[in-house]
């Protein structure tokens, strides 16, 4: 039981980043679309689309601050912790 313990432990911070990756790549974009729609540099969209667009920048601005605010608390849970093998007990 500790063995599996302790592999769930070492996967855990691999399946955030891999999770972070696949999550943030096409919330970039997103981003980067809503943005250049609510600027409407050509001026050929309603206000309630730019609303909309500038709505879904906020929104995802938001979901990738959170995620950000996950990987942070993730990256300093890794390096308080002491890194112990199987076998293994601090002296």
């Amino acid at each position: 039981m500790d063995d599996n313990r302790h592999q769930g432990q070492e996967l855990a911070p691999q399946l955030v980043t891999e999770l972070s990756h696949a999550l943030r790549t096409p919330l970039t974009s997103i981003l980067v679309y809503a943005w250049l729609l609510a600027d409407n540099p050509r001026k050929n969209l309603s206000a309630e689309e730019v609303g909309f667009a500038t709505g879904i920048h906020h929104a995802g601005s938001a979901l990738l601050h959170q995620i950000d605010h996950i990987l942070d608390r993730e990256a300093r849970r890794r390096h308080r912790r002491p890194r112990l093998r199987p076998g293994t007990a601090p002296a």
